[in-house]
């Protein structure tokens, strides 16, 4: 997904891809089902990634060096018992929310202790809690007391564990869990043959993985391209088992959207693979996709890269240039509207720290804490007070501190500061956290209920 801040756990600072949702404008027709097309299965597959009858990544870092079973019990004199702890208290000590991820229609926040906890939609089992309930409030994460990685998908997510294990649990119809299978899993499910991966990026209907190599390995769906190994397989065709993206051995990170992938190389240049339609490869062609990697032209200098439903970004500096579908100004230009085959730069925007991409929408995290959104804003995803839609140029997100991390996916974005995560846009499935019936989305942040 990003580069994060480092956490007060030990954790490793690293480049990391974040996995990204669907078409935006086709949200309403995919809510509850509708054509499974080549088209609209990509396009259902970024915002929620649903099962078939529901048909309609960031990969952030964290090496847990510490971790708790839980909470400390408090006992008598206890210093747990005069500290007001909302994530709850050990050793003395609030536990402190640290990293956050954003799926199609789900979150989750990394803690202190090392353990995470999930909310928002759960049909597939993608918050990882035993369980299919959805839940408006955090659950533990089963399993995975330690990870290095995590990653959140359209309806998947993925996980690597510090020994370098990778483990995916969610929706699995084509195979985006990589255990051989393409049965849904609510629990963490070991990929074989996995053992040294660094950096996992979970996309829309497939996942991808850096390992210690630099090599990347890729399963899932592949009508596209998205396994950049040279070949395309039927739109419903699985492809369960990780396969060897081609000419690919010095990559840093790797982020997925809806059917493409981009990594980050060693020598900080940007090469992606898979769907081309409006572009989202950034090579200037127009070719309807590559199933092998592809340089983004004009880009050096990188240190992170993101990848949106259909559009991409990549920050140099503090400065943010992006590419691919424009059609709600989600790359951040004055003009919007025309498909943008090259990077384009962001209006303004010189001292961005992190950046994280939604379906249709995009958010940058400033030097000052300040959060500033882009784009899609007909569910409140640009968090600025406002139902205005669409947002082609940078606005501040209203009513937040400072701002430590954020993650974007689907239509809602998510941000920790000051010890407490927040949440806006979208909120058909709890995914905002508000511990309340579902409710409609939020144009402005709320805060989530553990």
């Amino acid at each position: 997904m990003r580069p994060q801040l480092a956490l007060s756990f030990g954790a490793s600072v690293l480049l990391a891809g974040c996995s990204a949702i669907v078409d935006h404008f086709s949200f309403a027709d995919l809510m509850d089902g509708g054509g499974l097309d080549a088209e609209v299965t990509q396009d259902a597959g970024l915002v929620d990634s649903g099962s078939v009858v529901d048909a309609g990544s960031d990969a952030g870092v964290v090496d847990a060096a510490v971790a708790d079973a839980g909470p400390a019990d408090a006992g008598p004199g206890d210093p747990c018992d005069t500290l007001d702890c909302p994530w709850g208290c050990t050793v003395g000590a609030c536990v402190e929310p640290q990293h956050v991820e954003v799926g199609g229609r789900h979150s989750c926040v990394v803690l202190s202790t090392g353990l995470t906890r999930c909310w928002g939609k759960n049909t597939d089992g993608q918050l990882g809690d035993g369980s299919f309930a959805d839940s408006s409030s955090p659950v533990l994460l089963t399993g995975l007391p330690m990870h290095r990685s995590l990653s959140l998908g359209g309806g998947h997510s993925c996980a690597v564990r510090p020994s370098g294990e990778t483990l995916c649990w969610g929706l699995n119809i084509v195979g985006q869990l990589g255990d051989g299978s393409v049965e849904n899993a609510n629990t963490p499910q070991l990929i074989s043959g996995l053992a040294s991966a660094d950096v996992v990026s979970a996309g829309s209907f497939h996942t991808c993985a850096v390992l210690r190599s630099g090599a990347v390995r890729c399963w899932g769906q592949n009508d596209k391209g998205a396994l950049g190994n040279g070949t395309t397989t039927g739109t419903f065709a699985p492809n369960p088992d990780p396969v060897a993206v081609m000419d690919m051995s010095d990559a840093v990170s790797v982020t997925s959207g809806s059917g493409f992938s981009c990594a980050l190389r060693s020598g900080r240049t940007v090469s992606c693979w898979g769907w081309n339609e409006w572009g989202q490869l950034g090579d200037g062609t127009s070719a309807a996709m590559s199933t092998t990697p592809t340089d983004v032209v004009g880009l050096s200098g990188v240190d992170q890269v993101v990848a949106g439903g259909w559009h991409a970004c990549a920050r140099v500096g503090g400065a943010v240039r992006c590419w691919g579908r424009n059609d709600s100004g989600q790359l951040g230009t004055t003009l919007f509207g025309a498909v943008e085959r090259e990077p384009v730069v962001v209006s303004g925007l010189s001292d961005a720290i992190d950046i994280a991409a939604g379906a249709a929408h995009t958010c940058a995290l400033r030097a000052t804490g300040q959060v500033v959104c882009w784009g899609a804003n007909d569910l409140g995803q640009i968090g600025d007070g406002t139902d205005v839609d669409p947002r082609p140029t940078r606005r501040e997100v209203v009513g937040l501190a400072v701002i430590e991390d954020i993650g974007s996916l689907g239509n809602h974005t998510c941000a920790v500061g000051g010890g407490e995560v927040w949440c806006w846009g979208a909120n058909d499935f709890g995914q905002l956290g508000t511990d309340a019936a579902v409710v409609g989305s939020s144009n402005e942040p709320l805060r989530v209920m553990p």
